[in-house]
């Protein structure tokens, strides 16, 4: 291309228009988790976020818009929940117990029709069991749509409530 040029919209190209991923490329993905939990151990880490809120990829699995899928994997809260459990566990299973490990999640797409919050209380209850030691609570970054009041003084304390009412020993 010459400096200067026009590109013009052909439409999508094949490698822009998203997928589902198949089973095995999601193992692939929990094991790469797993990686990089090894190497912040070797890096001298005291401590890692497993991010699964904000639109980021296991977000996307949790929340009914985004989460397409027909499979296992999509549909019912179960099933959305199953790989970001996944992923999750292996986490949890590779990190030390000794040092510090937390999610960070969702309380709420902004939208109607998004995840609802007995999910994300659900959710957070199983990552508490599994023996995550805190529970970030954030909201937003699914739907371009979504309506976040961000000026609103502690506009997402009531997610965090909600979780810590449903598992009083997290920290939250």
């Amino acid at each position: 291309q010459a400096p200067g040029q026009m590109i013009t919209a052909q439409g999508p190209r094949e490698h822009d228009v998203p997928r589902a991923l198949e089973t095995e490329e999601l193992a692939q993905v929990r094991d790469e988790y797993v990686a990089s939990a090894r190497l912040a151990i070797e890096s001298g880490l005291d401590g890692v976020e497993l991010h699964a809120a904000h639109g980021y990829l296991l977000s996307e699995f949790l929340s009914p818009l985004s989460n397409q899928r027909t499979d296992e994997y999509g549909g019912s809260p179960e099933n959305r929940m199953r790989f970001p459990l996944r992923v999750a566990q292996a986490l949890r299973d590779a990190w030390p117990r000794t040092k510090a490990l937390g999610v960070r999640l969702n309380g709420t797409d902004w939208i109607e029709g998004g995840v609802a919050l007995e999910e994300v209380t659900a959710f957070g209850r199983t990552l508490h069991e599994m023996g995550y030691d805190y529970l970030h609570l954030s909201s937003g970054g699914n739907i371009a749509k979504a309506q976040i009041p961000a000026r609103e003084p502690g506009y997402q304390l009531r997610f965090a409530e909600a979780v810590k009412k449903a598992a009083p020993e997290a920290v939250v």
